[in-house]
Formats: C-alpha cells, structure tokens, sequence
C-alpha cells in the first residue's frame, strides 16, 4: 500500500480519542435530557422495577417469560 494510501485510511477511520469524545459527548448529552425531563427518568425506572418484580413472580413457573421480562426491564430508557 502506498503511503498515500495508508493516510487515507487512517484519516477514514476515527481515533481512540474520536470514539472517547463521542461516547462522552452521548453520555453528556443522556445527562442533560435525564435532567431536563425528571419525571420520564421516575417512571422509567417505576416501569423496569415492575417488570422485574414480575419476572421474579415467574421465575419459577414460567423461566421463559421470566427471561423476556427482564430483557424488556433491560432496554427501557434506551430509546
């Protein structure tokens, strides 16, 4: 590869310190909108405790619905 070449796809593909900016920058920008909106944060976390509380209901009889409610819990606030 020449070293034009090399360049090229070094420059394409972002740096570590890129990516940690990033995150970072999403992590801010997740604080902020958690801030702004208390109250969808309270009833996101009201929901995940009473699916969880399901699950663990189920456990027993029902390990496989169990499962799903908790990957449910899991993804709540991620949207």
């Amino acid at each position: 590869m020449s070293t034009a070449g090399r360049i090229l796809s070094t420059a394409a593909a972002p740096s570590r310190l890129q990516v940690a900016l990033s995150v970072l920058a999403n992590e801010a920008r997740a604080l902020f909108g958690a801030l702004l909106q208390p109250g969808k944060v309270l009833t996101e976390v009201d929901q995940m405790g009473k699916l969880l509380l399901a699950a663990n209901a189920l456990d027993e009889r029902d390990p496989v619905r169990a499962k799903l409610l908790r990957r449910r819990a899991s993804t709540i606030g991620l949207n």
